[in-house]
């Protein structure tokens, strides 16, 4: 007898905590039904989808509960949508923002927290994988930001003027275009912001312009972004007065700032201008420049008792720690300071790249580098740059630091006054000068390189070239068919690397 009641009393329990519930009445297996109006349909933006279930009564009633899983690999990723009070509900209103297979579930749920759940049969939103501008989307960060698009898709320009300024920050998305750079023109609107930010994924074939950035007027590419086939051009690094300059530098780079373990390559930087360095680029820590044109790029002359600031094709930081810049053209780059076309203030290395008619004022119209810091270039032609200082000699390369040149040809280095400029250098080797001053080095010779035809920018080297194997003989210095490293652009392991 004593046993019979406690077994009562157990099935009691059991019975109130599983089925608290009394239904009307249905010829249904399942005790209500899930359904939603969804209909399979490919859609890019938020759509609206309704989800109903049968009438169901039951005593004690707290509230509906509804809920909406993604499905990944198997794993069910619950979110709560809404907790609905009225037992008189019968449906809700939901917003299908992503692609994706998905399921929803409504809780019937007691004054005791009790409850019963049904389930929808599992759905599929058709993946996307591209967004068109304007087909899809007006704006680009709106794109981008959309659940829609995930690691590897892409975002697609049609030809167009497309004015904005964008943060692409986290994802791992191509921004391009139909029809190229030429045709498709990303203009900013919004002062102290770069037109582009971007940390990942990559950025081809578009026309950046008009920005006013406070570092990389045009572009900021971070992280692991790779910025190539654009056209960055008019672009501004403008300073803010506001900010602490030892902690948040700004006014460099004003085509593009490159930092991290970046990426620029088969870009043209034309005419472009920094408040500081980097009138075209501005780089630090890991940053790579590959296969670039970097022309017409200035800074602008310093306020009235401030000194201007180095670099009007690129200035490599003082926070760089292994920039490389490599197979790249830098022409009629300009600042008043030092480094008409490359001044590096930190650590990198300058292979095969042409530099031809910069200017610097207070001297290195092609190269300056910094006290202090450490500069290897490999295989550079240097032709006709500039500069002009009233209480110093003139020089095409200037360093201050630990610079150590190999393979290189300075030739024809005045652009002003007619007067000869000299090349500088404590470390240079195998490299030929055509000015009659050269500091002694192994394998150094003064002669004409005789370039196929300087004055049209084609430094390649006629066959009787004094230059040609005469590099160093080492073998990490061949040529890419093997043979002796040639002096100048075109030589070396990556001689044959230019697009």
């Amino acid at each position: 007898m004593f046993r019979s009641r406690w077994s009562l009393v157990l099935m009691f329990l059991w019975l109130s905590c599983d089925l608290p519930f009394s239904t009307k009445p249905s010829t249904e297996d399942d005790l209500f039904l899930v359904t939603h109006d969804y209909d399979g349909r490919v859609i890019r933006e938020k759509t609206a989808v309704t989800i109903s279930w049968s009438d169901i009564t039951i005593e004690d009633f707290k509230e509906y509960r509804i809920e909406k899983a993604k499905i990944i690999a198997g794993d069910y990723y619950w979110v709560d949508l809404a907790h609905l009070p009225d037992s008189l509900t019968t449906s809700y209103v939901d917003t299908l923002d992503d692609d994706g297979t998905f399921q929803y579930r409504v809780r019937v749920v007691d004054q005791r927290d009790q409850y019963r759940h049904e389930l929808s049969e599992e759905f599929v939103v058709p993946n996307i994988s591209s967004l068109y501008i304007p087909d899809h989307y007006v704006h680009l960060e709106t794109a981008f930001d959309t659940k829609f698009i995930d690691n590897g898709d892409s975002i697609i320009f049609r030809p167009g003027v497309h004015p904005g300024n964008h943060d692409l920050l986290g994802k791992e998305v191509v921004i391009t275009s139909t029809h190229g750079p030429i045709i498709t023109i990303l203009i900013g609107i919004t002062a102290q912001q770069s037109v582009i930010s971007i940390d990942k994924g990559k950025l081809d074939g578009v026309c950046i312009q008009n920005g006013s950035g406070l570092s990389g007027g045009g572009v900021w590419a971070g992280g692991t972004a790779v910025v190539t086939n654009c056209f960055i051009r008019n672009n501004l690094a403008v300073e803010d007065l506001t900010a602490n300059m030892q902690i948040y530098p700004s006014g460099h780079g004003g085509g593009i700032f490159i930092t991290d373990t970046a990426l620029v390559t088969n870009c043209k930087i034309v005419k472009n201008r920094s408040r500081r360095g980097g009138g075209g680029v501005a780089a630090d820590e890991f940053a790579t420049i590959r296969n670039c044109i970097i022309y017409s790029n200035i800074n602008d002359v310093a306020p009235s008792g401030e000194l201007e600031y180095p670099g009007g094709g690129l200035f490599v930081s003082n926070h760089s720690l292994g920039v490389t810049i490599k197979n790249c053209r830098f022409t009629r780059n300009r600042t008043e300071n030092t480094g008409g076309g490359v001044f590096v203030a930190g650590l990198a290395t300058l292979s095969n790249c042409i530099m031809n008619y910069n200017y610097a004022k207070l001297g290195g119209g092609g190269i300056a580098l910094g006290p202090g810091n450490s500069l290897d270039v490999l295989n550079c032609s240097l032709y006709r740059n500039g500069s002009h200082d009233q209480y110093s000699t003139q020089y095409s390369v200037i360093s201050m630091g630990n610079i150590e040149l190999i393979n290189c040809i300075i030739s024809r280095g005045s652009l002003v006054d007619g007067s000869n400029i000299k090349f500088y250098s404590m470390n240079s080797i195998y490299s030929l000068v055509q000015e009659l001053t050269v500091v002694a080095g192994p394998g150094n010779i003064v002669a004409d390189p005789l370039f196929v035809d300087p004055e049209q920018s084609d430094f390649r080297l006629d066959p009787e070239s004094p230059a040609i194997n005469a590099g160093h003989p080492g073998n990490e210095y061949k040529d890419s068919n093997g043979s002796r490293n040639d002096m100048g652009a075109f030589g070396g392991p990556y001689g044959d690397d230019w697009e």
